[in-house]
C-alpha cells in the first residue's frame, strides 16, 4: 500500500502498482478514484496527442498558428478523420473537465475552480463551434497546463508529506506555466510578422496568462510549499 509513502488509509480500493485505484478517499482535488487515472491523461494522453498532432504536420514549426477545422460539434459527435489528434484532445479534455464538475473539487463551492472550468469548457465549445486557428495553439497550451497539474496531483495524492513530489510540483508547475505562456507569446508573434488580425492572439494571451497566473499564485498558498520555501512554518500556520 502507500502507507510507506506516508498517504495513510486509503478506504476502499485496489492498489495497482503502488497508486490507489477506485479509492473514495477524499482529497484537495476529489475522491482518489478520479485523480489517479487523471494522471495518465496528464503525463500520458494529453501529450501523446499534442506531439501526435505535431507528427502530422511534419512537426513544422508553424504548426501553432496552423488553421485546424474541427467537426462542428453535434450528437453523436463523429470524429474529424483529417485532424483526428487535435479532435480526440478536445473530447478528451471536455469530458475531463465536465468530471471535475460531477464527481471533482470544482463542484462544490470553489468559486475560483468553478470560473475556472467554466471558462476552459467555454472556450473548447466556442473553438469547435466558431473557429478553425489556435486550435494547435490550445492543444498544446492544454497539454502544458495539464502536464503542471499532474505534478500538483502527485502532490495532493501523498498529502504534500513528500519532499520530491513537493519539489516536482514547484517545479513543474512553474515550468509549463512559463512555458504556457512562452508557446502563446510565440503564436501572437507570428500571427503580428505575418500581419494576421490580432484579435484572436490577444484574447489567447489574455487567457492564457490570466490562467497563468492564477495558478502560480494557487502554487505559492499552498502550505507544503510555503514551508519548503521558507516562507512559513507549520507553528506559524497553526497560529494563522
Amino acid at each position: 500500500t502507500l502507507e510507506c509513502l506516508g498517504v495513510g488509509a486509503l478506504g476502499p480500493g485496489l492498489v495497482i502498482l503502488g497508486l490507489p485505484f477506485f479509492s473514495t478517499r477524499m482529497t484537495a482535488s476529489g475522491p482518489l478514484c478520479t485523480i489517479v487515472p487523471t494522471l495518465l491523461f496528464q503525463f500520458i494522453g494529453y501529450p501523446l496527442c499534442a506531439l501526435w498532432a505535431w507528427r502530422e504536420r511534419a512537426y513544422d514549426p508553424d504548426w501553432l498558428s496552423q488553421s485546424v477545422p474541427l467537426v462542428r460539434i453535434s450528437i453523436p459527435m463523429p470524429l474529424d478523420t483529417e485532424h483526428p489528434p487535435e479532435h480526440i484532445f478536445m473530447i478528451l479534455f471536455f469530458g475531463f473537465m465536465l468530471k471535475d464538475f460531477l464527481v471533482g473539487k470544482a463542484g462544490f463551492g470553489n468559486v475560483l475552480e468553478v470560473v475556472h472550468h467554466v471558462a476552459c469548457m467555454g472556450v473548447l465549445i466556442v473553438v469547435a463551434l466558431y473557429y478553425t486557428d489556435g486550435v494547435p495553439l490550445l492543444v498544446v497550451g492544454a497539454a502544458t497546463f495539464e502536464l503542471g497539474s499532474g505534478f500538483y496531483n502527485v502532490a495532493v495524492i501523498l498529502h504534500g508529506t513528500s519532499p520530491t513530489a513537493n519539489l516536482g510540483y514547484l517545479i513543474g508547475m512553474t515550468v509549463t506555466n512559463v512555458a504556457a505562456g512562452i508557446l502563446t507569446l510565440i503564436y501572437g508573434l507570428h500571427c503580428f510578422r505575418l500581419g494576421l488580425a490580432m484579435g484572436q492572439p490577444t484574447v489567447m494571451l489574455i487567457f492564457a496568462c490570466t490562467l497563468i497566473f492564477a495558478r502560480q499564485q494557487f502554487l505559492f498558498q499552498v502550505p507544503y510549499i510555503r514551508e519548503m520555501l521558507g516562507w512559513t512554518t507549520p507553528e506559524k500556520e497553526k497560529k494563522g
